[in-house]
C-alpha cells in the first residue's frame, strides 16, 4: 500500500525472518511455509484470544492447525499460561522451527508474552534465525517496539481472567515499524484500523498498513508487503 512513512531499507544485520500477516494466512501463505526448514514444526499461540475465555478454543486451535496443515506445517498449540512466572518457555520453543501468534487483544497478548519470558526467549531465537516469528492481527502488530495508537483498535481494559493491568504499550521491537492490519477490508476493526494509521502518521511513527490478505514478509535486509 502507499501509506508507508519507512525505507525499504531497514538496515537489518541479522538473517531474521518474520511473516506479518493481517488476517489469518493471507493471500499468499508459501511466503511463510517456505521459510520454515527443518522438522517444520510450528507453535500456534492464542493468547491474544484469552479476553473471550476458553470456550470453543479448542475448536479455533484446529482450525489453525489444519490451516498450517495444508502447507506442509506441522502445528500444535502453545498456550502462554502454563509458563506464568517461570523459566521453562525457551526450552519449550526450542522443539519448534517457528511460532505462529494469531489474533484477538494486542494487549493481553503483549502482557502473557512477558509473563512466559516469551518476549525475552523470542528476540534471542529470533535474531540467530532459530526460529521464525509469523502471526496475524494481534500477533503481528506485537513485533513492533511499541503498541501506540493500537488501543484505537484493541481496548486495554478488556482484562482476560488472571491478568492485571500494568499500563505498558511496548511491543517485542522486532521490527522498527507496527503493523496495522485490516485497512480498507471486510473487517470489524477496518473503520478503527484507519484511525490507528491516523494516529501513527500524526505522531510521526514508522507503519506499514495492510488490508485482509496482505502480509509483511521480513527476510534478512528484505522487507516487503505480499
Amino acid at each position: 500500500m502507499s501509506n508507508v512513512t519507512m525505507s525499504e531499507d531497514m538496515g537489518y544485520t541479522d538473517a531474521m525472518k518474520l511473516y506479518l500477516s493481517s488476517y489469518h494466512l493471507g493471500h499468499h501463505p508459501e511466503n511463510f511455509s517456505e521459510m520454515v526448514s527443518g522438522g517444520r514444526r510450528v507453535a500456534v499461540i492464542m493468547n491474544a484470544s484469552d479476553v473471550f475465555g476458553d470456550s470453543g478454543r479448542e475448536k479455533y486451535l484446529q482450525r489453525e492447525v489444519d490451516d498450517l496443515g495444508r502447507f506442509g506445517l506441522t502445528a500444535s498449540g502453545l498456550d502462554l499460561r502454563d509458563y506464568f512466572d517461570n523459566n521453562d518457555i525457551e526450552a519449550e520453543l526450542s522443539n519448534f522451527e517457528a511460532v505462529w501468534v494469531c489474533g484477538g487483544n494486542a494487549f493481553w497478548l503483549r502482557q502473557a508474552m512477558r509473563r512466559s519470558k516469551f518476549d525475552m526467549a523470542i528476540r534471542e531465537l529470533v535474531s540467530k534465525t532459530a526460529l521464525v516469528y509469523a502471526g496475524y492481527s494481534a500477533g503481528a502488530v506485537n513485533a513492533a517496539e511499541s503498541l501506540k495508537g493500537i488501543d484505537l483498535m484493541d481496548d486495554p481494559a478488556q482484562m482476560p481472567h488472571g491478568y492485571s493491568p500494568d499500563g505498558r504499550t511496548d511491543g517485542l521491537g522486532l521490527v522498527n515499524f507496527v503493523v496495522v492490519p485490516h485497512v480498507e477490508s471486510d473487517h470489524p476493526e477496518s473503520e478503527r484500523a484507519r484511525q490507528a494509521v491516523g494516529y501513527l502518521a500524526a505522531n510521526n511513527f514508522a507503519y506499514r498498513a495492510i488490508s485482509d490478505g496482505q502480509a509483511v514478509v521480513v527476510d534478512g535486509d528484505r522487507v516487503e508487503t505480499v
